[in-house]
């Protein structure tokens, strides 16, 4: 259907002449994942396999389909937000430098890592899992034999020299028990000056916090004060709702329309990212009915199997 639509879309109009309008490529701490990886040698040198053990995506709502249940019970989670907004994110997490600031280099890096994407092939179905929260079939305009996933779990890999063997997890579910959308960076833990007795892992964390909090922080350990060697964890955070900077945030909608009339596509997605990232969601579609569909109840953390 995509392809359908792609192929049509191209009859009337050139790809300069397309906008695809993904309004999460421009949240601010979205669009600051380039500027934070690739303007500051702090992080650039460690942003690869051989530091980071894995990278989470997750978008989480408290609130069910609400009103929108006649449209969302013919979609599901992962062709709402996992097929878009989620590859997307790691798009820009995992692509390379594009050396300039221009729509045409951008929008070729994220095509480029977005077909090294993988999702293991022969072992799709112990990297999926899917579920529904208790009530939904008794939403209005769903069918009461309903088995539209509200909530996914799926675990990719980037095929790539940068990132080859660390696993991505992009979740998303409804009627969860927070509501939060974030990229969290899981670094791999160094040999630790720690007291014996210390059995936790010190492992250090990036997180790129996109709703409802726009903000960049890092997880780190340092000693407690005192006369024992103890250690405690410690967050350093920049946040863009903090003072005259809260004034300064454009919605984002506003942004894409203000880029659009520019005729700037850097945040639009084009014709082949979309081709690539349906490469990649079809199969999984294709075996969707076949997965366990698991329920989950309102307001806790979505189901089991999908928080190992």
């Amino acid at each position: 259907e995509a392809a359908r639509l792609d192929r049509l879309l191209g009859t009337l109009f050139s790809e300069e002449q397309i906008f695809r309008i993904d309004h999460y490529l421009a949240k601010e701490t979205i669009q600051n994942v380039l500027s934070f990886r690739f303007s500051n040698g702090l992080f650039e040198p460690l942003w690869n396999r051989t530091h980071i053990e894995r990278i989470s995506l997750q978008m989480f709502e408290k609130e069910g389909v609400v009103a929108r249940g006649a449209f969302y019970d013919g979609v599901g989670a992962l062709r709402d937000v996992g097929q878009n907004h989620l590859l997307q994110m790691l798009a820009l997490v995992a692509m390379e430098n594009p050396r300039e600031l221009s729509a045409a280099r951008i929008r070729a890096a994220r095509l480029k890592v977005l077909r090294t994407v993988s999702h293991g092939g022969q072992r799709l179905v112990e990297r999926v899992v899917r579920g529904q929260y208790e009530g939904y079939r008794r939403e209005p305009g769903v069918s009461p034999q309903s088995e539209t996933e509200t909530y996914f779990s799926l675990t990719v890999f980037v095929e790539n020299a940068r990132w080859k063997g660390v696993p991505f997890m992009l979740q998303s579910g409804k009627a969860l028990a927070e509501q939060k959308v974030e990229i969290s960076v899981f670094f791999k833990p160094a040999p630790c000056l720690c007291p014996e007795r210390h059995e936790k892992p010190h492992q250090n964390m990036l997180t790129f916090g996109i709703s409802p909090r726009e903000e960049i922080s890092a997880l780190f350990w340092a000693k407690r004060p005192g006369f024992s060697f103890e250690l405690e964890p410690k967050r350093l955070s920049f946040s863009f709702a903090e003072g005259a900077l809260a004034r300064e945030i454009p919605d984002a909608y506003e942004r894409v329309l203000y880029d659009c009339l520019r005729g700037d596509q850097t945040l639009f997605v084009s014709t082949g990212e979309v081709r690539a990232e349906w490469r990649l969601i079809t199969p999984i579609l294709e075996k969707w009915s076949s997965l366990p569909l698991h329920s989950y109840a309102k307001g806790s953390a979505g189901p089991e199997a999908g928080n190992p």
